[in-house]
């Protein structure tokens, strides 16, 4: 009932799901592998029972779950969805130090450092300041990882989208990076084209053949 609900965007009937969930299993029966999984999916709010539960018991989750961070995760992703998404606006960067410090402030057991560099990468690759995009992801992979899906996407508007050589060259290593974690034909191509793009500036600029 809770997964139908978060699927049909059916607020109403997610809350009364999650509160059934919350109330109606013992504390050995929710923290069970197959309903911690369903207890991360249902924290949307942060004054639902589930966010405050995963608050809580962050550590034996990750345990549990065998990710570690997961609960921070899942936590720092409802925060910001909820607080800080809705104030984005395109047209003016955010101050970002001033909107983490302020989240931070409110729940300091909570680390937004990774959500916040993730969501600048996103911010940077809408409004095509690839520069800064590609400056904010090397640094959000010297502490937690994108999926392979994510390194693709920002390694492909990489290709797309700019002729900058460090911009190039961080691409390779996402895409690189990528296709250890997923070695599928999508991601291979993005590496192919990449690879073939240096290669070509690099001619280029040595006049081993026209522009």
């Amino acid at each position: 009932m809770l997964k139908a609900a978060n699927i049909a965007y059916d607020e109403s009937t997610a809350r009364k799901a999650e509160n059934t969930l919350a109330n109606s299993l013992g504390t050995d029966e929710l923290f069970k592998k197959e309903n911690v999984h369903i207890l991360l999916a249902a924290a949307k709010f942060t004054n639902s029972k589930a966010f405050n539960l995963i608050r809580n018991n962050k550590e034996k989750i990750d345990i549990l779950l065998e990710s570690p961070g997961i609960a921070n995760r899942t936590l720092a992703n409802v925060v910001v969805n909820e607080l800080f998404l809705i104030k984005i606006d395109a047209k003016h960067e955010p101050n970002w130090d001033s909107y983490q410090s302020e989240l931070s402030a409110k729940y300091p057991d909570i680390d937004f450092v990774p959500m916040f560099k993730k969501i600048k990468a996103h911010y940077y690759l809408q409004v095509k300041n690839y520069v800064a995009m590609k400056n904010t992801i090397n640094d959000y992979l010297s502490s937690e990882d994108f999926t392979a899906h994510q390194l693709n996407t920002f390694a492909w508007t990489i290709f797309n989208n700019s002729s900058d050589p460090e911009c190039i060259d961080a691409a390779i290593s996402w895409s690189k990076k990528s296709i250890i974690e997923d070695p599928s034909s999508a991601f291979l191509d993005t590496y192919a084209n990449l690879l073939y793009k240096k290669v070509k500036k690099i001619r280029r600029s040595s006049g081993k053949i026209k522009p």
